[in-house]
């Protein structure tokens, strides 16, 4: 019997203009990512981006390429003190997800 009334009590605020919907929660779609590029962003950006890169090591990034120019490639980060070879190899994959050289 109680869900007899609530069936009606909807439907005669439905005809009152009242409107019942239900909110889902928002999907997040986790997979997409900011692309950035390497030789336009700041330091703060690249940071985030550059897995294994901190506040620090973005700065010097920007100097050089304030410096001597664009990079062409990851392998130049080389030049960058503070960055190894090592460091390049290893989240080069990593970063190519996330960081355009080119543009």
């Amino acid at each position: 019997m109680n869900i007899q009334k609530l069936a009606v009590v909807l439907i005669l605020l439905s005809t009152w203009g009242f409107s019942f919907t239900v909110h889902a929660k928002p999907s997040v779609n986790k997979s997409k990512t900011t692309i950035v590029s390497l030789n336009k962003a700041d330091a703060t950006t690249l940071a985030k981006a550059m897995k294994g890169v901190g506040k620090k090591r973005a700065e010097a990034i920007v100097a050089y390429r304030a410096t001597h120019g664009r990079f062409k490639s990851f392998a130049e980060l080389e030049r960058v003190k503070g960055i190894s070879a090592k460091t390049i190899k290893r989240y080069q994959a990593t970063w190519a997800k996330r960081v355009r050289v080119r543009g």
